[in-house]
């Protein structure tokens, strides 16, 4: 773009000459070239002087979606607000506008302007536009439960429900809801979805207080595990691999290393490990919330990582490179875990502790920590993992924790002179069943009250409503507000029993009442959330106070309330051993972990990642030279006779045959020939990705002789564990070029030795004359180029003309000089979708086209982004051929037919294009979701999709044309079709949430005379005749979306 080409887009607009499809395509290109203010300068100018066209509403959307971009929230805002100005009805305008008064910070204009969408001024087509009615309503439901107001919340996930009984996800928050608002029963109020569908939304976390079904929380947790992991990946350990350590190195994955449960009860654990023997590691995405309590967690460990800005593979890797030795999640299902990083077993042992009370069902997690109490011998076919058992009880406590001032009853609107049963549970384990017990207590002790928190009035309300049902006063409920951690311990000292929960009993909440010196009655059953308070009062030796049956808990609280001098001497028990007792006994609990942490972890033995040298295995990329490949190799075992080698072939397949025969005079040498140039960097991504590499991996360009043995050992001293690679680093700016502007520091792959799993958590070689570019970029922008090292003999072997060589002889100068050169630039003759083109995303770094055709758009767009690691996918194998001259590796293949290694390479995309693709597809709805599973967090999925709805497909339908052809209703290949409203409707079954697009409305003679014709359908049908035409304009539909 140049400045020349912006002047003549403003001469256009300000002559109102520019269509809406030219003023999109102009914005766009704009934008993609890193100048948003003058789009929007452009879509200002256009609509000044083209404001009377019928689709200024749709240039004032984009222009509010690039102010947005651009964090100018108050013109995003007007802008938005003049398009549905124009256009009442454009349902994406105020959907865009309630999330932009969201992120401003205006949670209730949000919800009113949603609410908008729901009133007759806007009347939505409930059918037409399902999947934007469906969109509002949980979007609603989300921020209404976000800002506590429970019931209108449930109400508009009910309604979405309605409409789409299958949303998992709107089922979960739904039946949650009703959880949390004690609004009973959980499972009335949607009449036309059976209990087991609605037990199938509900998440294994709200399933541990629906149920004490061992059953039904296994399948939960199974569901999860189908739903949101893959498990299919490749694991980066094997069960008893052994690193060698002299310590133990522990590493903790957690998101609530803040103020959380999670960290109350282990802010002490980990500062009190044996450094002698352990070595401590927090993997952590936990919010940085400045509390004390943070500051000590992080003060414990030896080594802090924050992982936020990973993704789970990343993740994986980071850990996997630190050779930790047992990996401990404190996360299991609960909400922000990421067991995704657990599939990919970076830790030969892999325990799960305290996050999750039930079975994870995540395979990569080999034990769970417990105790002879809480797990049962019977109990242990409920679980996937493996218990592993301490002494005593499976909870660490903190010793820290401080108790305030014991308040007067008076203070907190209690009575002198009751008894006070108290339960501070979270409002969502209470459970019909046993509030009726808990009001026959009050039935049958006269003088006593019922102590309890409500997350809002409301809950207050409903639980009063209850007793006043089973003939309780209400009065007789009493609420406790909010209070600050030691003041809220000093509350438990002025009542006289704590009443636990069912089948969720109280963890946390529970020690928080023993620490205090409270009594806990509990009620245990066959689960491990109905067994933990059983398993703490073991450990504070009251045994007594563990019922099996309602029946018996109702019984016992009757005498203990009716036992004054007995509740007295329990206080006093747990009041004089608080500090000695096993609960509370910290040190001991630590030592019980440790010493169980060493019975599993792998025996001692010598390192198994990091390679002996003989071992260390060599790639190399190689292209019609087999006489190169011939001197490399006889080199190469002279000196180094046992190193595996993998020869990653790209030559013809006639040059190719003279290179296997070559490979095969060798052990230990694989020879993988693909029969077509498939470039150095493409080939490096290959091995990187595909072959089972650990450890220190050399990579050498093919045209290389070693002269003697010492380059790899030389190379290994400089390569320091966590290291990206050494070798030859030298300085070039973005595009390759050596010693530009704003310089980094670049590895040459031609003779470089890396650490793969750190190689593997950064992009990948591309096809390039700078393979490295992606990796070197990424280090060089996170500050990391210091994982780079420069060994200056590489430097001076691999350089012109030098006076002496050390290890190796480069005089052929590359293969590229000796074999006419890569043909990087191979013309093209296909025209591309220019419209399509200006919305991808512009600095894409993993890019995967279905139906990529002979690879023209992936040549214009590798033009824009040369740094991309671009894969096609193509059916046809004749252009699939033709395509790998521009991609950088290509399939030749149905993507609807499973496979396994595809998939794998494809993984973690954050670019997914479909030109045409969703038409040809036999099951759009699975391939898209197959895509979301797949693509990376912060990915875009760009689509090109034709309209079913075009005025001439109406047109043609009505003269009965329906032949397959290219300008027909369908073309010979497609098999589905789609409109506006079907494909947004599908964008987000899939799990995508839309973020732009366009129509693409072309300049069509004839069509003014038919679009009267269609606004007399629609108002006969009675659709709104606007929306109807302007649906029938666009001949296709441009879409961008990002996973929801």
């Amino acid at each position: 773009m140049t400045a020349s080409s912006h002047a003549q887009w403003l001469k256009l607009a300000a002559r109102g000459n520019m269509t809406i499809p030219e003023l999109f395509d102009a914005a766009a290109t704009l934008t993609q070239q890193g100048q948003p203010q003058l789009a929007i300068d452009l879509y200002r100018t256009w609509i000044e002087h083209t404001s009377r066209s019928p689709l200024a509403y749709a240039a004032w959307f984009n222009l509010g979606a690039l102010l947005a971009a651009t964090n100018d929230d108050a013109g995003a805002e007007a802008a938005y607000r003049k398009c549905i100005a124009l256009q009442a009805r454009f349902i994406e305008g105020r959907l865009n506008l309630g999330t932009l008064l969201e992120r401003m910070g205006k949670p209730q204009d949000a919800l009113d302007m949603w609410r908008t969408i729901l009133t007759p001024a806007v009347k939505i087509d409930k059918v037409k536009q399902r999947a934007l009615y469906i969109q509002t309503l949980n979007n609603l439901g989300r921020l209404l439960e976000i800002q506590k107001q429970y019931p209108e919340a449930e109400k508009m996930l009910a309604q979405s429900l309605r409409m789409d009984a299958s949303q998992t996800n709107v089922m979960t928050h739904w039946v949650h809801l009703r959880q949390k608002q004690c609004h009973w029963p959980t499972w009335a109020g949607l009449e036309h979805i059976s209990r087991k569908q609605m037990e199938d939304g509900a998440s294994a976390l709200a399933m541990l207080s629906l149920t004490d079904n061992p059953d039904l929380q296994m399948a939960a947790a199974k569901r999860f595990v189908s739903d949101k992991l893959d498990a299919s990946v490749a694991p980066l350990t094997q069960p008893g691999q052994s690193y060698g350590h002299q310590r133990l190195r522990i590493g903790y994955l957690s998101s609530d290393l803040c103020s959380h449960a999670v960290s109350i009860l282990t802010a002490e654990l980990y500062g009190m490990h044996d450094r002698s023997q352990f070595e401590v590691y927090a993997f952590s995405w936990s919010r940085d919330d400045g509390s004390p309590l943070r500051a000590r967690v992080v003060a414990g460990m030896d080594h802090y990582i924050p992982i936020h800005t990973l993704s789970d593979e990343q993740a994986a890797q980071l850990i996997h490179a630190n050779e930790i030795d047992i990996l401990v999640d404190l996360h299991g299902l609960t909400s922000g875990a990421r067991p995704q990083i657990l599939a990919y077993r970076p830790a030969p042992v892999q325990m799960t502790w305290l996050g999750f009370p039930g079975t994870t069902g995540l395979p990569g997690v080999d034990y769970v920590i417990s105790d002879e109490y809480l797990i049962t011998p019977e109990m242990e076919k409920d679980f996937t993992e493996k218990p592993l058992h301490l002494p005593d009880t499976f909870q660490i406590n903190d010793r820290q924790r401080l108790i305030g001032n014991t308040p007067t009853r008076a203070s907190v609107n209690l009575p002198e002179d009751a008894f006070v049963f108290c339960s501070f549970s979270n409002s969502y384990k209470y459970k019909p069943e046993l509030f009726a017990h808990w009001m026959n207590l009050l039935r049958r002790v006269p003088h006593s009250v019922l102590w309890l928190v409500a997350d809002t009035p409301l809950v207050g309300e409903n639980l009063k409503h209850h007793a006043k049902e089973a003939g309780i006063d209400p009065e007789r409920l009493i609420f406790a507000t909010r209070a600050l951690p030691a003041d809220y311990l000093a509350r438990y000292r002025i009542a006289d029993l704590f009443l636990d929960t069912y089948p969720f009993n109280g963890g946390t909440t529970a020690s928080d009442a023993l620490w205090a010196g409270l009594p806990v009655l509990t009620c245990s059953g066959p689960t491990f959330a109905s067994r933990m308070a059983g398993s703490l009062l073991h450990a504070v030796n009251l045994p007594e106070l563990i019922t099996t049956t309602f029946e018996d808990y109702e019984e016992k609280a009757v005498a203990l309330a009716n036992d004054p001098a007995r509740i007295a001497a329990m206080k006093q028990q747990l009041n004089d051993n608080r500090m000695s007792c096993a609960l509370f006994d910290t040190p001991r609990l630590v030592r019980n972990l440790e010493a169980a942490m060493k019975r599993v972890a792998a025996p001692t033995s010598k390192s198994q990642t990091m390679n002996p040298i003989d071992q260390i295995p060599m790639i190399a990329v190689s292209y019609n030279a087999p006489d190169l490949i011939a001197s490399l190799l006889s080199t190469f075992r002279q000196h180094y006779p046992h190193n595996p080698v993998t020869i990653i072939d790209g030559s013809a397949p006639e040059i190719a045959a003279q290179i296997a025969p070559v490979c095969a005079q060798y052990q230990g040498v694989k020879f993988i020939p693909f029969g077509y140039n498939i470039h150095h960097g493409p080939g490096m991504a290959w091995a990187i990705e595909n072959l089972e590499l650990s450890g220190r991996v050399l990579f050498l360009d093919s045209d290389v002789e070693i002269l003697k043995r010492g380059f790899l050992e030389s190379l290994d001293e400089h390569l320091q564990p966590q290291m990206y690679g050494v070798g030859n680093v030298t300085p070039v700016d973005e595009h390759g070029q050596p010693n530009g502007p704003n310089s980094m520091p670049y590895l040459h792959p031609a003779c470089m030795l890396t650490n793969i799993e750190v190689v593997r958590q950064w992009p990948l070689p591309v096809k390039h004359g700078a393979p490295m570019l992606p990796p070197m970029i990424a280090l060089a922008r996170a500050g990391k180029s210091d994982l780079l090292r420069n060994v200056e003999w590489v430097n001076n072997d691999f350089s012109d003309n030098p006076a002496q060589r050390i290890f190796i002889r480069h005089d052929w100068q590359g293969t590229v000089r000796r074999t006419g050169g890569y043909h990087y630039d191979k013309p093209i003759t296909t025209q591309i979708n220019q419209e399509l083109m200006a919305f991808m995303p512009p600095a894409a770094i993993k890019v995967v086209q279905l139906g990529c055709g002979d690879g023209a758009f992936a040549k214009a767009y590798k033009q824009k982004n040369p740094v991309c690691n671009y894969t096609g996918i193509e059916r046809d194998a004749i252009v699939a051929e033709q395509a790998r001259a521009h991609c950088d590796f290509v399939y030749n293949q149905d993507f609807e037919t499973p496979d396994e290694q595809r998939d794998r390479q494809l993984a973690q995309a954050n670019c997914w294009v479909l030109d045409g693709a969703l038409e040809r597809s036999r099951d759009p709805w699975a391939l898209l979701a197959h895509i979301r599973s797949s693509m990376a967090a912060d990915g875009t999925l760009v689509l090109s999709v034709r309209n079913a709805q075009h005025w001439g497909a109406q047109v043609r339908l009505n003269m009965g044309d329906f032949r397959y052809r290219p300008d027909g209703v369908m073309q010979q290949d497609e098999l589905r079709q789609f409109t506006r409203g079907t494909l947004l409707e599908l964008v987000q079954q899939c799990g995508f949430r839309l973020t732009g697009g366009s129509p693409v409305i072309l300049n069509e003679p004839g069509r003014d005379a038919f679009l009267p014709l269609l606004r007399q359908i629609a108002l006969a049908s009675g659709s709104d005749p606007e929306l109807s035409v302007q649906d029938a304009l666009a001949q296709r539909y441009i879409i961008t979306a990002v996973p929801a």
